[in-house]
């Protein structure tokens, strides 16, 4: 299918400004008084384009009956007229982008090469009993639910999100994800980052390195607000306050995992085990930028991850009313 990607065209700058910053960012563990002024930042803006932020559909048009609602195919008689927005591919920034444009008011056509919506979270069906498989999601954040509330105004969760795992452990951790390394024992992956005091054990030599990825890791991530509170504002004006606010973004989004594991250790194995859910960045890491690779091993582990009630493929049909409602 079409890569999820974001493409869109013919924007006015209001909407530009709610749309591509809803739609990039999921707000993150505020944990800094720089996340916190660009969370608040971002949570004004949005709040004063789309004010009253009421329920705008029902949960009975949340859920409509038609059969193939993810599913229609273009047919130029199916086009509206006075498109105010198009946009280029339905996997979720696509969507996303597109209900929050059809909440101000904009006619959004939206546009898909594949058979059906969501992109990366859609979902196919195989045998005589119809069972559903999803395509690519592994798993999502906890707050993709808020994002998701966001977009179609409901007073609840359109689609909850729930968190994955085995059960609770004493000591609050929580596993939700398994790495093999070599013949090494596996690897568990748990909630709140308890998985570094295992890392640790098994690298006593390593204390340094491992507190040196502590600190480029958390940097990392906390140079994304500022990235998402940089969209806020019209492009020309991005352009000419970017070499000074986007400056720490640049560094750490413009290295690959590899070349960011490299300054921080030389032991191969542990670099094995920073990189080892690259499977999550959709790149290498040779290819996947440093930010992501932090993001997935680190910054994910704060919560953990979590996956959509009733599969990838309601969250693309919970905007598809939304967007054609406008």
């Amino acid at each position: 299918g079409h890569p999820v990607g974001l493409e869109v065209l013919a924007m006015k700058t209001g909407a530009w400004v709610a749309g591509i910053g809803i739609a990039v960012a999921v707000p993150v563990l505020i944990k800094s008084p720089g996340k916190l002024a660009a969370f608040a930042g971002f949570t004004a803006a949005a709040w004063w384009y789309l004010k009253p932020l009421k329920p705008v559909v029902t949960e009975e048009e949340l859920s409509p009956k038609r059969r193939g609602i993810c599913t229609d195919r273009f047919a130029e008689s199916k086009i509206p007229e006075d498109i105010d927005t198009i946009v280029i591919g339905s996997g979720m920034s696509g969507m996303t982008t597109a209900a929050i444009l059809a909440r101000t008011g904009q006619r959004v056509l939206v546009l898909e090469q594949h058979d059906r919506t969501g992109g990366g979270t859609h979902e196919y069906e195989l045998g005589k009993e119809n069972w559903h498989f999803d395509a690519g999601l592994h798993y999502t954040v906890p707050e993709s639910g808020l994002l998701l509330q966001l977009c179609t105004g409901t007073e609840d969760f359109p689609v909850p999100m729930d968190l994955l795992g085995e059960p609770t452990q004493k000591d609050g951790s929580m596993t939700y994800e398994r790495v093999y390394v070599g013949d090494d024992p596996v690897f568990e992956v748990k909630v709140h980052q308890k998985h570094m005091t295992e890392l640790r054990r098994r690298f006593p030599d390593c204390q340094e390195d491992i507190d040196r990825y502590i600190k480029e890791a958390d940097e990392a991530v906390d140079a994304v607000p500022m990235f998402v509170f940089s969209k806020l504002f019209p492009f020309k004006w991005q352009k000419i306050l970017a070499p000074l606010w986007l400056r720490h973004w640049r560094k750490q989004a413009g290295q690959t995992v590899e070349e960011a594991l490299s300054k921080i250790t030389k032991n191969e194995k542990l670099k094995a085990y920073f990189g080892s859910l690259w499977l999550d960045t959709g790149c290498p890491p040779d290819q996947a930028s440093w930010m992501l690779g932090a993001a997935v091993f680190w910054g994910l582990p704060q919560k953990g991850g979590a996956y959509p009630r009733g599969g990838p493929q309601m969250m693309s049909q919970c905007l598809i009313p939304v967007i054609e409602r406008a």
